[in-house]
């Protein structure tokens, strides 16, 4: 998929849900929802002036932000298959929920 067909596929779709990538602020941009999952950066940093973006921190790490280290694996995830602060997946299912009926 180019770049024009991301951009149109987003335009279309229902809802989103992702990390803080293109494609929260690209439908910020068309004015459709979203929702941002947030662990590195504080969701008010990247998002604050966004109307239509969900954002939510899923846990603020206290090694953030990641860029800091370079690309090193996380040294708070023991499994080093992904970062540690989105690894709440208890929070992230009830966010999850919540913006699913906001998009209803």
């Amino acid at each position: 998929m180019d770049h024009k067909e991301y951009i149109k596929a987003l335009s279309t779709y229902k809802f989103v849900i992702s990390v803080d990538t293109s494609a929260i602020h690209i439908r910020e941009g068309f004015g459709l929802s979203a929702l941002g999952l947030y662990g590195a950066f504080s969701a008010a940093s990247r998002t604050k002036n966004y109307k239509h973006t969900h954002s939510v921190d899923v846990v603020m790490c206290s090694l953030g932000p990641c860029f800091i280290h370079g690309h090193k694996p996380c040294r708070l995830n023991e499994n080093k298959t992904s970062a540690y602060c989105l690894t709440n997946y208890e929070q992230i299912e009830q966010e999850l929920i919540s913006y699913l009926k906001i998009c209803q």
